[in-house]
């Protein structure tokens, strides 16, 4: 299990972290999502879990993780028939939230690179609560350094 304090959003985030550290435990493994990340399981597949993102970015409506069930953190180590099954899931959140806008994106490898602060790889599904109609600032999402 490798984390990245320094990219913590939040004091309660990092608290979180240091219990996982304490524990021994990723938290987006079986055991940390239930020890650690504390959200329901929303829906399970065979290679997936779907919870929300219970440190969602400022401004989100909407905030899902697609977490794989193996400790993988590279999307070479992905297979390539659950390349489907993310897609799947990634509908499913869509017509569940009755998403009309919103964003797909995942980080991958070194998270001083990254700006992740869980090396376990991770989809995450966002969208926000406002239009550009209603002069209202854009979701900020840190993807890595220039």
């Amino acid at each position: 299990m490798n984390l990245h304090k320094n990219n913590a959003r939040s004091d309660i985030q990092l608290e979180r972290m240091n219990l996982a550290e304490n524990l021994k435990l990723c938290p987006f493994c079986s055991k940390g999502l239930i020890q650690i990340h504390k959200a329901p399981i929303e829906k399970e597949t065979e290679a997936f879990f779907v919870t929300k993102n219970v440190f969602p970015y400022e401004g989100t409506r909407v905030h899902l993780l697609i977490i794989p069930k193996e400790h993988i953190s590279t999307i070479a180590d992905i297979a390539p028939k659950h390349w489907i099954e993310i897609g799947e899931l990634f509908q499913w959140i869509v017509k569940k939230e009755n998403l009309d806008a919103g964003a797909l994106f995942v980080r991958f490898g070194n998270m001083h690179k990254t700006g992740s602060s869980i090396e376990h790889l991770h989809f995450q599904i966002i969208s926000g609560t406002k239009t550009d109609e209603e002069d209202s600032e854009g979701l900020k999402v840190k993807l890595g350094y220039k």
